[in-house]
């Protein structure tokens, strides 16, 4: 029972990004084995893992021998190995989203709660009122991950205790129930398309890693991508928001149709995940009803793809009666047992049930499993017959596979977004409705309808492909239509020419004039009064008498108008606050207005000389004037923030070259670097927090008074960068990875007053410092030596049998090397198959002499190559009894390689406590690794 506790305790979880490829594993399990790179140990299940073992191609769970060891890789988190990104978590999760995160104490996300196109967010913001009546709401946020969620931000922290209780008084609002989910600091983000179409999202990947490559040290992240969307995960909160930022102006001043959003509950992703592709979606058992152990009536289902079971406590499943069979699809001679019904709510039901090709060829498909198998659709309801005596449960798995494999090759699931505007409209939408009609009669290999206010495609890959582009294109045609200017209305004269002119100064027409759909509503409620609005030529807006018998006309409509002005539109001013008078501020209160006007259709906003201008509707200008000071309020705490940033500057510990070159050399370099910047009023000083928190930090050393003044912050904090930029232009950091072949030298010819060097590994270092002298030292450690021409030879090395012959050299060979040249025959072979060729090496083992015919010699040295190249090297660790051993019983330890069939060499002598094991083949070391345990000296 210890045992497997202590099994059970020292289980990692490796979540892997993207899919593992099978000719990788063997590799990243060396990798979870080393130490340096991520942080593990001995692997105490190593000899059972497989490539089988990795679940979905991205979650292997192991367990390392030392419970220290799975502390520490739990700890790392984000690892990096090749192009994978990995994510380590305990072993009694599953995966990264299940993780335990902290919950956002202050805010609370309110799902399913339903605001019509004609209210406002008000209604949000008084429920959330409602549920913590003494606290304030500071932000209300409106989610795009889910339909009807919102996330509401409080002024402090919430009393979750008290806010539950008030929700249980009041779960329901117009007829639906409210569900409330606590929010976490996941630290991530999700980047989707809102229309669900099938996005590259390369580039995007590529922009990341190109944007956290301007920060000054290595920066971890974890990805999750799929068709629809782009999930992003730090273990940096600051540098989630910075990065966050970043994209949201990106996407904001591009014409991606994309939406980036914080993610604050993993549960709100779930519409964008791949699960929810219909080509990626898996099917389970319970896809499937017994219509032996129904009722009269199918329950219904709680959620897509799970069937709901009846409680049998409450009533007893009856057995099908006559009314029961006479609804379903089979004849006196079926029986019930036979049948196996599809749930109705699925989508490969819904395709199955409406494209007829598609189901024509799934009943083929079928007849391969079994040729008794049979899809019947009856009355809306599918279902699979099995004529055979294979039992139901074994054609399941069978059947539900081929549907899976079906769906995947030969069909298609697409969803259109339809834009509001088109939705609120009849005649647009009727246009729609005809279409999709017209093709699901003329079509059978497709079916379209309209659900949850989208438009919704099933069928064969490539028509519907070509049919949902050709009904994409109509609906942006009705959208320019529905967005269209508004029309040129011809000044038709009235019987008595009788005519009031709207003054150009007025709200009135400012309003009437430059948003379309209050001209549309005025002009239609004008015709109470006998009135017709009509735009004339050189920028005039008109109201013609239409009723010649009205002898108060003209004080009709004058009355009209000035309660128009008074009671249903207004305008508003607002000044932009003095610290978000500069560029990059006015850049983003722009784009925020843009968004606002687009949310408020009844409204225009302009920005003239740091002040807001908004005129429409009375209430869409409230409510523009409530969401912008709220805005404005959150972006000037944010500039408080950044301005207090700006005068202190870190340079952080971890992988941060400018943190090496200041601890380094002797402080000669910290010393120069705090010359310069005394220069600037700034101050270089050190700080220690603890051994990971640990750096250098610059403060701003103006006058009190000075640093309140943003200007002159602005300009100090400038020219530090500019100073730090320009002191650290001149150092580099290389990594060195050497040639095959060749290992780090005894010694290496560098100036220690100029660069560092750090080994990490025989045949891998870092190279820190002045560039000229780092780029020189690593074209020196790289450097492959040049092989010596024949006439270089002298026949004191060798003894040749006639000096004229041909002669090639391979020089500075180590021994390890001339051993695995024995391992693999190589020098049998040329001796049984090469009688032309003499073969020497000197005594040292370090220099092989090939001589004799030409043709030969370029044969035999292209082998010696092609084996040498391919030598992999592993270091093991051990203690020093061991190697001890090994080095005394070292014939007997060849001995029982040999019988392993086992082409290694084994360096015992260069570390006092490792080894390290050569071959050409990684399996080979693989293999060596797992019986080397076994073996007894």
């Amino acid at each position: 029972m210890d045992d497997q506790s202590t099994k059970s305790s020292n289980c990692v979880t490796v979540e892997i990004y993207p899919h593992l490829k099978q000719d990788d594993f063997d590799l990243l399990i060396l990798f979870l084995e080393s130490k340096r790179q991520s942080g593990g140990g001995d692997i105490s299940n190593v000899d059972d893992l497989t490539f089988a073992n990795v679940q979905n191609g991205k979650i292997l769970r192991i367990f390392y021998q030392d419970s220290e060891v799975t502390k520490r890789v739990i700890s790392k988190k984000f690892l990096k190995f090749k192009n994978y990104h990995i994510r380590t978590l305990p072993g009694s999760i599953s995966s990264f989203k299940c993780e335990n995160y902290d919950i956002l104490t202050d805010k609370l996300i309110i799902k399913n709660i339903c605001v019509d196109n004609d209210d406002d967010e008000s209604i949000v913001e008084m429920y959330a009122e409602y549920l913590a009546p003494y606290n304030e709401v500071t932000n209300l946020q409106k989610s795009s991950l889910s339909y009807n969620t919102f996330i509401a931000t409080f002024n402090s922290k919430l009393d979750r205790e008290s806010l539950y209780a008030r929700f249980s008084k009041k779960k329901i609002l117009r007829k639906k129930e409210i569900v409330l989910m606590d929010p976490f600091n996941t630290k991530s983000f999700l980047i989707f398309s809102p229309k669900k179409q099938d996005t590259d999202f390369g580039h995007l990947i590529d922009k990341l890693n190109s944007e956290l490559a301007n920060f000054e040290k290595s920066n971890p992240y974890f990805i999750e991508t799929n068709s629809y969307s782009l999930l992003v995960q730090f273990d940096n909160e600051k540098l989630l928001n910075e990065i966050f930022n970043i994209f949201e102006l990106y996407f904001k001043s591009t014409s991606l149709d994309l939406i980036i959003e914080k993610v604050y509950n993993f549960s709100l992703v779930d519409r964008f995940s791949a699960k929810n592709q219909i080509v990626h979606k898996p099917l389970l058992d319970r896809t499937f009803v017994e219509v032996a152990v129904q009722t009269d009536f199918l329950p219904e289902s709680n959620s897509k793809g799970v069937e709901s079971v009846s409680n049998t406590d409450s009533k007893e499943p009856s057995k099908l009666n006559s009314t029961a069979k006479s609804n379903l699809p089979f004849d006196a001679d079926t029986k019930p047992e036979q049948l196996i019904e599809f749930n109705i709510e699925d989508i490969y039901t819904t395709a199955l049930l409406n494209v007829k090709q598609l189901f024509f060829n799934f009943q083929e498909e079928l007849t391969k499993i079994n040729p008794k198998l049979e899809l019947i659709n009856s009355n809306g309801r599918l279902f699979l017959k099995n004529s055979s005596l294979t039992d139901n449960n074994s054609l399941k798995t069978k059947t539900l596979t081929a549907l899976i494999f079906f769906f995947e090759k030969k069909a298609f699931h697409k969803i259109i977004e339809i834009p509001a505007r088109i939705l609120k409209s009849p005649d647009l939408m009727s246009k729609i409705d005809s279409k999709i009609q017209e093709y699901n009669k003329l079509c059978p290999a497709l079916y379209f309808r309209i659900q949850n206010q989208q438009l919704e495609g099933f069928g064969c890959k490539k028509i519907l492909q070509n049919k949902s582009n050709e009904l994409s294109q109509l609906i942006d045609v009705l959208s320019s239509q529905s967005n269209a200017n508004l029309p040129t209305v011809e000044a038709k004269p009235s019987e008595n020419n009788i005519k009031i002119s709207i003054s150009p100064d007025s709200l009135a027409f400012k309003v009437l004039w430059n948003i379309k759909n209050i001209f549309f509503d005025f002009k239609n409620s004008v015709k109470s009064i006998g009135a017709d609005l009509r735009i004339e030529e050189d920028h005039k807006l008109s109201l013609f008498n239409m009723d010649s018998s009205n002898s108060v006309w003209e004080a009709k409509v004058k009355d009209y108008l000035e309660e128009f002005e008074k009671k249903q539109v207004k305008t508003i001013k607002l000044g932009v606050p003095e610290n978000l008078r500069n560029k990059i501020n006015i850049d983003i209160i722009k784009i925020e207005l843009k968004e606002q006007e687009k949310s408020l259709v009844s409204i225009t906003v302009e920005l003239v000389e740091n002040e807001i201008v908004a005129f429409g509707y009375c209430k869409a200008v409230d409510i523009f004037t409530r969401n912008i000071n709220k805005k404005l309020k959150y972006y000037q705490n944010n500039s408080e923030k950044n301005f207090a940033n700006k005068l202190l500057v870190v340079i952080n510990r971890i992988k941060s070259v400018e943190y090496k070159i200041l601890q380094g050399f002797n402080g000669k370099y910290f010393k120069e670097f705090s010359d310069n910047l005394n220069q600037i009023q700034a101050i270089l000083t050190a700080y220690y927090k603890n051994e990971t928190d640990n750096g250098f930090k610059i403060f701003c050393n103006l006058e009190k008074s000075e640093q309140q003044d943003v200007n002159k912050v602005n300009i100090w904090h400038q020219r530090v960068l500019e100073s730090r930029k320009n002191f650290f232009n001149k150092f580099t950091r290389q990594a060195v990875q050497l040639p095959h072949g060749k290992t780090a030298p005894s010694k290496v010819d560098f100036d220690p007053e100029k660069i560092i060097i750090e080994w990490k590994s025989g045949t891998q270092a870092d190279i820190i410092g002045e560039k000229n002298e780092v780029e020189r030292v690593k074209n020196n450690l790289v450097k492959k030596e040049k092989l010596p021409e024949s006439s270089d030879l002298s026949s004191s090395q060798f003894n040749f049998s006639n000096p004229n012959e041909n002669t090639f050299l391979i020089s500075d060979l180590k021994w390890f090397q001339i051993r695995i040249l024995f391992e693999e025959q190589f020098f049998k072979h040329l001796s049984d198959n090469y009688k032309d060729l003499n073969v020497m090496l000197d005594t040292q083992l370090t220099r092989i002499c090939l001589s004799g015919n030409k043709k030969e010699i370029n044969k035999a040295k292209k082998m010696a190559f092609k084996i040498l190249e391919k030598i992999l090297g592993a270091e093991i660790e051990c203690d020093s009894a061991t190697l001890d051993q090994m080095q005394k019983n070292e014939n007997q330890f060849l001995s029982y390689l040999k019988d392993q069939n086992l082409k290694c060499v084994v360096d015992t002598k260069s570390n006092a406590d490792k080894f390290i094991v050569y071959s050409t083949k990684l399996e080979d070391i693989e293999k060596f690794k797992s019986i080397f345990s076994k073996f007894k000296f």
